[in-house]
């Protein structure tokens, strides 16, 4: 008997024998290690349910919003119930806000679509997906998961048909549903039997179904299975893996270090601080300027209203978007000691009010425009696109005081703009701008009906006017109702369930049923609609 062989019996075999500690340790690294999510029977399931309603949008019927918001709703219900059910995450209230926000998309397809909204609703779908997940809000979170979908998927598929400890586990599970449905159907055939009518009933049934698969089947042609494909792919990318693993953890801004007084930092605050300096003092001068000339006064006959108002509200917005970029260069820590940086954020302070106050100035000569001939969707845009860059701004003078990086600041103003155009796409623009028209021409002030002549109206548009059917003015009250006419006339009787639009049926609705009397003498008469429009575009256009 050797010494070496002796083992003390009061130790534990893994201290006793370094072969077991090593295996021990192997053992326990691997169990560290986390292993592929593999696809099972719900994610399936799931992807399927998503293909057949992808597949019916796209291909059973003809195109139409109205599928794409039932696209949108019903895709986002299955990704959050496979996403929530499969990683054990609860419903966050970012997430139960953004399934908000899907259906009030989806709300806006079915009023009247546009092919932004398509794009849009794409866009919320996956992050839905990657909120539900547990992960908040980011550009290049976003970027990579959208990346690492296709990738993740098949990685799932492999992993999910290389674990057979896994196929037997299902296996065991489907009897708990298999064998009660095959009893069931036998115990259903008997009875069926038993019924010769049924029989015949279920046997034309059944004929009438089977044709209609095998018509379906000979009528699929290339792209449908690659849709099915990449369908269920990113569904599978979507639900499975558990991106809060893959995804790196996203950290929040620190501020920037300060820089070390010297030659480079003085000569570089010298020239923010001059640059400041002139800047603040020219938008002194032009602000007194204009409080002076454009506000509190009454506009003479024949005012340049499209070179002032529409031309130099645009120009004043593109000062504020220079304004934004050339603060954002200023205020660098890299480039800044902490003392010359402090006295650099006073001129900022008193630059940014007077950016503040060319806002207002740019509004003011919107609305000088928009009380002279109305409302129209530019002008819309135009509002919204200095509120965009009034937040922009915003964000710039927080990436200053707080000393933020630039790519903070990229990524916010990118979902800035993002927003923006969200809601300039989601917001029903046409209904908007015309009720408001449409009201004040109702009101005594006939100036903003040149907008209804002037510009394509969609079928909001044409709702919104409805009430001009009952306004003083007859030239306006005969267009307007030649105009509805005339719309009625290309209507469409035979369009499919995709394709219906809320605001088109609205107004098809209203201009038969309400406003019947109004409308029907034009619809016959194509040469008295053309007639009737031309006078009223006539009647209009001294205020265009």
């Amino acid at each position: 008997m050797f010494p070496s062989d002796s083992l003390d019996p009061s130790l534990p075999p893994q201290v006793a024998n370094p072969l077991f500690t090593a295996a021990s340790s192997t053992h326990q690294h691997k169990a560290q290690v986390q292993p592929i999510n593999p696809a099972s029977w719900l994610h399936w399931a799931l992807v399927v349910a998503l293909v057949i309603v992808t597949d019916v949008v796209l291909y059973q019927g003809s195109f139409g919003y109205s599928g794409w918001a039932v696209w949108l709703v019903l895709s986002a219900a299955l990704l959050v119930i496979g996403i929530l059910h499969s990683h054990r995450q609860p419903l966050t209230i970012s997430t139960a806000l953004l399934c908000a926000t899907a259906v009030l998309t989806a709300l806006r397809m079915s009023w009247q679509g546009n092919i932004g909204l398509a794009f849009f609703a794409v866009c919320q779908l996956f992050l839905l997906a990657l909120l539900a997940q547990g992960l908040p809000i980011s550009l290049i979170a976003y970027v990579r998961f959208l990346w690492g979908l296709l990738p993740q998927s098949i990685r799932a598929i492999l992993a999910s048909t290389l674990t057979t400890t896994g196929v037997r586990l299902s296996h065991l599970r489907w009897m708990e549903f298999f064998l009660p449905a095959v009893l069931t159907g036998l115990f259903a055939a008997i009875f069926l039997m038993a019924n010769p009518d049924a029989v015949t009933r279920f046997t034309a049934s059944l004929s009438e179904f089977t044709n209609y698969c095998f018509k379906w089947i000979f009528s699929i042609g290339i792209s449908q299975p690659l849709l099915w494909s990449i369908v269920a792919l990113i569904g599978l990318g979507a639900i499975v893996p558990s991106w809060k693993k893959i995804l790196p953890a996203i950290s929040s801004p620190c501020a920037q270090q300060w820089c070390q007084q010297n030659t480079e930092t003085i000569r570089a605050y010298r020239i923010s601080r001059n640059t400041s300096v002139c800047v603040v003092g020219l938008f002194t001068l032009y602000l007194i300027v204009e409080f002076a000339t454009m506000w509190f006064r009454e506009f003479p006959e024949g005012f340049h209203y499209s070179g002032y108002a529409h031309a130099g509200a645009a120009w004043l917005t593109i000062a504020l978007a220079l304004s934004t970029a050339v603060m954002s260069a200023i205020f660098r820590p890299s480039s800044l000691d902490q003392s010359c940086y402090l006295r650099l954020m006073r001129w900022a302070k008193i630059w940014s009010v007077l950016n503040l106050l060319l806002a207002l100035c740019v509004f003011n000569r919107l609305w000088i425009y928009i009380s002279y001939n109305g409302m129209t969707r530019m002008r819309v845009v135009a509002i919204l696109g200095v509120c965009c860059v009034i937040v922009g701004f915003s964000l710039v003078l927080i990436k200053a005081a707080r000393r933020f990086n630039f790519p903070w600041l990229v990524e916010k103003q990118i979902l800035a703009l993002t927003v923006f155009l969200f809601l300039l796409t989601v917001l029903p623009v046409d209904y908007i701008v015309y009720r408001i028209n449409s009201r004040w021409v109702r009101n005594g002030d006939p100036a903003p009906a040149v907008q209804i002549t002037e510009h394509r109206l969609s079928d909001s548009g044409y709702l919104a006017i409805l009430p001009l059917l009952e306004c003083d003015d007859p030239i306006i009250r005969e267009g307007v109702a030649a105009m509805i006419a005339g719309r009625m006339a290309e209507a469409k009787s035979d369009t499919p369930w995709q394709g219906f639009q809320a605001a088109t049926w609205r107004l098809e609705t209203l201009a038969s049923a309400d406003y019947k009397e109004q409308v029907s003498p034009w619809l016959e008469d194509e040469s008295a609609r053309n007639n009737a429009i031309r006078r009223f575009k006539d009647h209009v256009w001294k205020w265009y």
